[in-house]
């Protein structure tokens, strides 16, 4: 719902576990002793579930992680032994949780493919070349200091360190890059995975009514009192529909909306500083014209007329050069939003056209995001007599569409910043509620997510508890024991 869409403290701090640990889930051997673990050997194994395992090492640097976030966060995890053990179960959790699902995910044949392996790779040798960039540079720095050892020596010295804290084995160079390239693997294979389960769980029509329902309720209120947030909240909802969770369907619209369709062209470029300079020139003869006129004015004369008239002929000499150097300035993009108007006059749709010529990537897409549906299919909204702020059109887009009949479009007109335009009136939006079957699949698409989340974490709850799972959890409780402020 709109109104609950704040995450709690510890989903935050699972979310930032998930990032910190990318590389370290998974990382350690196979190892059957699970109920000797020891905080003091950072070998030994804390849980395990087939081939799957978690060793002191890694349970000790994800804690660190959490402990740092947690203190950012302004609370103190070290304030008490009730704290201290809350954040240990928390951290042993999210991490069983991974080495669950990958666990789960392998016994059921989840892979990569090879584009998704292809593009892995790519992300490790772009993670692996700014790592291996921060610790040649503090290997040369050691290099000073202890020059009995090569620079290369140093770094090789460096990254053994960093392995035996993430994993408490001592690895050579390449062992790192290729056990760092193996947990990138397998946090795209849970990701992968997690999305294939969730996309199978259903959702109620039960359900779906009900959250109509009360969305309804909250959204009647919300725009009957403050409209403008109609349009920031049904834009965001019509950019990342299906893209974004909290992209939530509006279910109610105010009055005093419409929708248009908008041809938008950006010259290219930036001005040249000679049109900057004339453009000095003209406000400064101006100035000098409004000097000479207040001067005759409080005199009661026409002393400075022919001053006045010469300067107005100097003035319009250089409007005349502004206006060239500007038209200069646009003139592909005029090129170009001319010929969209043309193949308008020949009777081609609107958004046909649009989709061709526009610029506006919201509309169009770019890279991996393929634009709005609503925006090329219904159009955009517009509130002539509703300042919407930051999201709203400018004062001139509003001029025009309000002097633009409904079914037509408008001439070419340059916007405040410049950019070029043919807008289109698609009509009035019909105030009152939305009819459900219009965000019935959006509904269904939010729920998935807010159940699926729920149901996600129930099963993981079970893969955990699963005699499957092998854990000591007494092996961590001297984690951290050395930083508590009390007793």
């Amino acid at each position: 719902m709109r109104t609950e869409n704040n995450r709690s403290l510890f989903r935050a701090a699972a979310a930032v576990l998930a990032l910190v640990m990318a590389l370290t889930f998974g990382a350690c051997k196979k190892n059957s002793e699970t109920d000797n673990a020891n905080v003091n050997d950072n070998t030994s194994i804390v849980a395990k579930i087939g081939d799957e395992s978690i060793n002191m090492a890694l349970y000790k640097a994800a804690f660190d992680s959490y402990a740092e976030y947690w203190t950012q966060l302004g609370f103190d995890p070290f304030t008490s032994k009730a704290d201290l053990e809350n954040l240990q179960d928390v951290v042993l959790e999210g991490l069983l949780g991974d080495i669950a699902v990958l666990y789960h995910a392998k016994k059921d044949g989840m892979t990569l493919t090879e584009e998704e392996h292809k593009a892995v790779e790519a992300e490790f040798d772009e993670a692996y070349a700014q790592l291996e960039s921060d610790y040649m540079t503090l290997a040369e720095e050691a290099q000073k200091n202890d020059p009995s050892l090569t620079v290369e020596q140093h770094y090789a010295k460096l990254i053994g360190e960093l392995s035996a804290y993430y994993t408490g084995r001592v690895m050579s160079v390449d062992e790192y890059k290729a056990e760092y390239l193996k947990e990138l693997i397998n946090e795209v294979i849970i990701e992968k995975y997690k999305g294939k389960v969730v996309s199978e769980f259903k959702v109620s029509e039960e359900d779906v009514v009900e959250w109509y329902i009360k969305q309804v309720e909250v959204d009647k209120e919300l725009y009957s009192n403050t409209p403008e947030q109609f349009k920031e909240d049904t834009d965001f909802y019509e950019v990342y529909r299906g893209l974004r969770s909290d992209a939530y369907p509006t279910t109610y619209a105010p009055e005093g909306y419409a929708r248009l369709m908008d041809i938008v062209v950006l010259p290219e470029g930036t001005l040249s500083e000679e049109y900057s300079e004339k453009l000095a020139e003209l406000t400064k003869i101006g100035d000098e014209c409004a000097a000479l006129l207040f001067n005759d004015a409080i005199n009661g004369n026409n002393d400075n007329k022919a001053k006045i008239d010469d300067l107005l002929v100097k003035y319009r000499a250089v409007e005349k050069e502004v206006d060239a150097l500007y038209e200069e300035f646009i003139a592909s993009a005029k090129t170009k939003i001319d010929a969209a108007y043309a193949e308008l006059e020949l009777g081609t749709p609107f958004a046909e056209v649009m989709l061709k010529y526009t610029e506006n990537t919201y509309v169009i897409g770019e890279g991996d995001y393929l634009g709005s549906t609503a925006f090329r299919t219904v159009g955009q909204l517009i509130a002539p007599e509703i300042d919407c702020g930051t999201s709203d059109w400018s004062k001139t887009v509003k001029e025009i569409f309000s002097m633009t009949p409904e079914g037509k479009y408008s001439n070419v007109f340059t916007d405040d910043d410049g950019s070029l335009h043919i807008i289109y009136n698609c009509g009035k939006v019909q105030s009152g509620q939305i009819d459900i079957e219009s965000v019935r699949s959006d509904i269904e698409y939010v729920l998935k997510n807010e159940n699926g989340t729920k149901d996600w974490d129930e099963l993981v709850k079970a893969w955990i508890a699963d005699s499957a799972m092998e854990v000591n959890r007494e092996s961590i409780r001297a984690v951290g024991v050395d930083r508590l402020k009390t007793n």
